[in-house]
């Protein structure tokens, strides 16, 4: 395991290393330590500020309902005018009963109207969403209060609070109800639609949070949609921006204050919230953790400071220690690169008694061993190089050979001796395949010339003792096999297999295609052998040419491919040999 361990270590050059073991052995306890008291820090100041921001919520409702309670008033006071309940349900209304209504509703208004500057606009809808009475300070535009009807229906009884901008471009939270036909409340005669000023809310009712920097507190109604905010970049009358924060706040709809924590802008943030039951509203604030860990933000700032310092004095010490290290191993080193260049008489000469001295003297021992194989290995070349040469004198020269063969040919048929004559062709073109043809593989239909002309040599001295037949794949002659392979095999047939009775030796060469594989046959009526008696084996299947016959298809295609011999005495011989199917010749197309 320690071994395991130091491996690995050395894949770090030892500067690193040694800096490294200082940081684990001193700085990271002290790091540890700092993050330690930063997260109870944190968790401290959370829970602090998490309860007074609650507490400052619950103090913005209260004030939240003190001052809506004005504008629910007056939204009541004229949802149960009389004039304006008899006006709205009358279908045949003349102009003059409408303009007194329309004075009698003006007069209500005016009457309930305290703060008149948060109070942009008091309208009144019939039950076709027409507009019956407008006060006039500004209005809106038909979609929106469509949209202001549809949520009055949809929260009623419940006052319905929605976000809408006027015409003049003024951001107003529009307090709407229904009006009933007196206390028939399933007939709807009309609509009461009071504008309130969004700075009432963002100006006034949540400005207690301002003291909190970088904190924001804006309102929610129950679907998600921003009524307020003091953030004047949030986006007003739209869900918020954060789907997350909603999604929390559903969650924790059995609790009407709590705080949770959640990323808003790739920002680890605070969230605060109270909810209001009665009106059915989300008071939110949030707190970038960054304002909340600021203090102890500081106090690492500091702590950092004096690791840097620490790790600068250490680095120095390290430094110190890197040297007396990295010193011998730059001889070493350099040593190595005048080897690489070839020379080989430089020594490192090392004296110290550390590890690195007992390196440094191995290595010089180490570089006069090899110098001493190197001069040996240079005698063995010039050894190796005029065996060489020798070889050259001795080879034949095989047009010398050729040229020679065909002036006996000729010779022979002057005299008409057409044996002899066949006889040298046949040597001449096995010699020429052999001699001349490189390739290591050739096609089925060379190697069965070169078999005939094999054949035709050995009638010289066995004419009339043999027969040899061919049922060949006209399919596979141009696949490829190893050359002279069928030869030894051949050999073994003609000169092992005569019978001493006089009978004429039929011998018959087979080529077909096997199970994903060439199968070719030397097959012979001869005298054959018992295969499992060693002593009768022929000296040619025992000998050489078999034995090299197997290797090569081994070495060359493996042990999937082999050769397979079966005899009988007195029926003769089967030589069988399977080869993959080669179809053209490596680096041709």
């Amino acid at each position: 395991m320690i071994t395991k361990i130091a491996s690995k270590i050395r894949a770090i050059n030892i500067k690193k290393r040694l800096i490294l073991a200082f940081l684990l052995t001193s700085s990271v306890p002290l790091l540890v330590i700092s993050i330690i008291f930063f997260q109870i820090h944190s968790k401290s100041m959370r829970d602090k500020i998490a309860t007074s921001t609650s507490q400052l919520l619950a103090l913005v409702n209260t004030n939240m309902v003190t001052e809506i309670e004005k504008y629910q008033y007056l939204c009541g006071s004229v949802c149960i005018n009389e004039n304006l309940i008899d006006s709205l349900k009358s279908d045949d209304l003349s102009a003059g009963e409408k303009n007194r209504t329309i004075l009698n509703v003006q007069d209500t208004v005016k009457s309930m109207i305290i703060y008149a500057a948060h109070t942009k606009n008091v309208t009144v809808l019939d039950r076709s969403g027409s507009i019956f009475y407008d006060l006039g300070f500004d209005g809106l535009y038909k979609e929106d209060i469509h949209r202001i009807i549809a949520d009055i229906e949809e929260k009623a009884p419940v006052d319905s609070w929605v976000y809408a901008r006027t015409y003049g471009g003024r951001d107003t939270i529009v307090l709407s109800r229904r009006i009933y036909s007196g206390y028939n409340t399933k007939e709807v005669v009309g609509y009461t639609l009071v504008f309130m000023d969004e700075k009432l809310f963002s100006k006034r009712i949540l400005s207690a949070f301002d003291a909190y920097a970088s904190a924001n507190t804006f309102i929610l109604n129950d679907d998600g949609i921003v009524l307020s905010s003091l953030d004047q970049t949030i986006a007003l009358g739209e869900p918020f921006k954060n789907e997350e924060l909603f999604a929390n706040l559903q969650a924790n709809s059995n609790s009407t204050n709590g705080s949770f924590e959640i990323s808003i802008d790739g920002v680890h943030t605070l969230v605060t919230y109270f909810y209001n039951k009665n009106i059915n509203k989300y008071f939110i604030s949030t707190i970038p953790f960054s304002y909340i860990n600021s203090e102890a933000t500081a106090i690492i700032g500091k702590i950092i400071l004096t690791f840097a310092v620490v790790v600068l004095l250490s680095t120095c010490i390290i430094i110190l220690i890197y040297f007396s290290i990295t010193l011998p191993i730059r001889k070493m080193t350099a040593l190595c690169l005048k080897i690489s260049i070839g020379e080989m008489n430089e020594r490192i000469q090392d004296n110290k008694n550390d590890e690195l001295a007992y390196l440094s003297t191995s290595i010089d021992n180490m570089l006069t061993q090899i110098q001493q194989l190197i001069e040996k290995e240079h005698e063995d070349e010039q050894q190796k190089r005029q065996l060489e040469l020798q070889m050259l004198q001795y080879q034949i020269n095989p047009h010398f050979l050729f040229n020679t063969l065909n002036t006996l040919r000729f010779v022979a048929q002057m005299n008409k001796d057409t044996v002899v004559s066949d006889g040298i062709t046949a040597l001449g073109e096995l010699l020429r395949n052999t001699l001349v043809d490189k390739n290591e593989f050739i096609s089925i239909e060379e190697e069965i010339k070169n078999l005939k002309n094999y054949f035709s040599i050995q009638e010289i001295r066995y004419i009339g003792n043999f027969n040899v037949s061919y049922d060949l794949d006209d399919s596979l002659m141009q696949c490829l096999i190893p050359k002279l392979i069928l030869q030894p095999l051949a050999e073994n047939s003609v000169t092992h297999g005569q019978r001493n009775d006089g009978t004429i030796l039929e011998i018959i060469v087979r080529c077909y295609k096997g199970d994903n594989c060439i199968t070719m046959e030397i097959e012979d009526n001869g005298k054959g052998f018992d295969t499992n008696a060693c002593t009768q084996v022929p000296k040619g299947l025992a000998g050489i040419g078999t034995p090299n016959v197997r290797d090569r298809i081994r070495l060359s295609f493996g042990a999937e491919y082999d050769l397979y011999i079966t005899s009988e005495i007195n029926k003769g011989t089967l030589c069988r040999i399977t080869l993959p199917m080669i179809t053209h010749r490596k680096g041709e197309n």
